[in-house]
This record gives structure tokens, C-alpha cells and sequence, in this order.
């Protein structure tokens, strides 16, 4: 029985985690993002969307918010999945310079041109 028990929550975990790891797939094949931390205490996190194919081709200045996490999610129902990045401060952190930021970027492709990205909504939260 406690086998049995055991099993049947690794088998939950797994499915868990293949779930979020679904969910925050990069959605446009022609671009890589990268991460950095531009500031010196690491708590900006800044993600940058460059050409897979040339990554030294920037196809956008970054887009940073502190502790950000991206994800993509189509919220103006066009078909074409947008790119969020938000805060998410980890809950064992404790900092006092916290802004909570949601920055909603769209993805822009006009025939064999590189895609562009542009902000359609920026939040403080």
C-alpha cells in the first residue's frame, strides 16, 4: 500500500513538472532569448530576444523587471502567443527595493523581415 502511495505521487510530480515546462516554451522558432543580470546584485533579471540563426543580431533591447520570470500566453486571442515578463520574488527572499513589474510584449513578423517585438502593456504592480 505505501508502495503503491509512493508511485502514484512520483508519477503526480512528473506530470506536474512537464506541465510547467510545457507552459513557458518559447513559442516563435526563429527566436532565442537570453538571460542576463545587468545589475550588480542580481536581482534585475533581464531577458533579451536575439536571432536563433545569428544570435548577434538583437532583435529588441531587453526587457528587465527585479526577480523577472517569462512565460507566454496569447491574451489578445490573435493566435500568436505573447511574451510576459513579471516579477516573481522568491518567497524565502526578503528585499525592500522590490518593484513588482509586468511587462506584455508582442511578437511581430512581416514576411521574411527578422521579427520585432514591441511592449503592448507595462504594469508596476
Amino acid at each position: 500500500m505505501k508502495k503503491n502511495i509512493f508511485l502514484i505521487l512520483i508519477f503526480i510530480a512528473i506530470i506536474i513538472i512537464f506541465y510547467v515546462s510545457k507552459k513557458d516554451n518559447n513559442p516563435y522558432k526563429d527566436v532565442v532569448w537570453i538571460e542576463d543580470y545587468p545589475g550588480a546584485n542580481g536581482r534585475v533579471k533581464e531577458f533579451t530576444p536575439v536571432l536563433k540563426s545569428n544570435p548577434e543580431i538583437k532583435l529588441s533591447e531587453g526587457f528587465g523587471a527585479d526577480y523577472a520570470t517569462i512565460s507566454f500566453k496569447d491574451i489578445d486571442n490573435d493566435g500568436i502567443k505573447e511574451t510576459i515578463i513579471q516579477s516573481k520574488m522568491p518567497f524565502y527572499l526578503f528585499d525592500d527595493m522590490y518593484q513588482s513589474t509586468k511587462i506584455v510584449i508582442k511578437y511581430i513578423k512581416k514576411g521574411k523581415d527578422n521579427p520585432n517585438f514591441k511592449i503592448i502593456e507595462q504594469t508596476n504592480l
